[in-house]
């Protein structure tokens, strides 16, 4: 995820408008910590967004809603979330 969040830094040189919903479960205290503490060194807290874990109907309205999904998983085997 950090890297998405150093991504959309330098995207945003380029175009504004873009914004980044990182959907599913964030557990992890101490990461999530970290990462915000990211978010707000580039100065992106108003673009990133951060949504646990949400109804298919929700998942299904960020889908139609993107122009790009992005899987970065290094705990998923065989990219078994698609």
């Amino acid at each position: 995820i950090e890297d998405l969040i150093e991504l959309m830094y330098y995207t945003q040189l380029i175009d504004k408008e873009i914004e980044l919903n990182l959907v599913g479960k964030m557990d992890f205290e101490k990461y999530n910590f970290f990462l915000k503490e990211k978010i707000s060194s580039y100065n992106l807290d108003s673009k990133i967004h951060f949504h646990n874990l949400v109804p298919n109907s929700k998942l299904l309205e960020f889908y139609s809603n993107s122009s790009l999904f992005v899987s970065m998983s290094e705990h998923e085997g065989y990219m078994l979330p698609l």
